[in-house]
């Protein structure tokens, strides 16, 4: 092969490598989005002596990330450029440890972690259901609560209470930024019924 044809062979191969690989894409930046507490229901006014442990949230295995997760019918669909500012399962633990410390209910601490100390209760939650709809247009969260009471008879935790919660809210004009001002209120409202129901045993 002659040094021309060479060199023509090389020019198309580059010509058909830069048309494959565009080195100068533009980056896009991920959107981060969270969950803002909503003010408190003043009549949660209750102190008690106790503290509480509140462990990490039970979530699916599809939301053990931090890629919104929106359903399309049956099908789930993962944002690469919308995310939560942490995976769900923290997300929400988060939300609930935070919330717990603005009511200042349990003057003896909200944990979120056991070192030494042996709290009074521990608090475990399950999501059972973490629906964000597109074609439903809908945000609905499922979850079983489980409070667990320290016991010095028996130097262990037991079972102490149980209970569901539920709450689905429409989306008018179906955005991400609506979706989590949406899930605030939800979680606000759920995370405030626990409280009720622990205020009341």
């Amino acid at each position: 092969m002659s040094v021309i044809k060479k060199f023509l062979c090389y020019i198309v191969l580059l010509i058909l490598i830069s048309g494959c690989v565009n080195i100068k894409s533009k980056y896009i930046p991920p959107k981060i989005y969270t969950i803002q507490q909503q003010p408190i229901n003043n009549s949660i006014q209750t102190k008690i002596d106790k503290s509480i442990f509140v462990k990490q949230f039970n979530v699916g295995a599809e939301f053990e990330t931090n890629k919104i997760v929106v359903f399309n019918g049956n099908n789930l669909h993962y944002y690469n450029y919308h995310l939560w500012a942490l995976p769900l399962d923290e997300l929400l633990t988060n939300y609930v440890i935070n919330r717990f410390n603005i009511y200042n209910i349990f003057t003896r601490g909200v944990f979120s972690s056991i070192f030494s100390a042996t709290p009074n209760y521990i608090l475990e939650c399950k999501i059972n259901t973490f629906k964000i709809s597109n074609s439903e247009n809908s945000i609905e969260v499922v979850l079983t609560m489980y409070l667990y009471k320290y016991s010095s008879e028996n130097k262990d935790y037991q079972m102490f209470f149980s209970n569901n919660y539920s709450k689905k809210e429409n989306v008018i004009n179906f955005s991400l930024d609506e979706v989590s001002i949406i899930l605030e209120n939800i979680m606000s409202e759920i995370t405030d019924n626990i409280l009720k129901d622990i205020i009341g045993i």
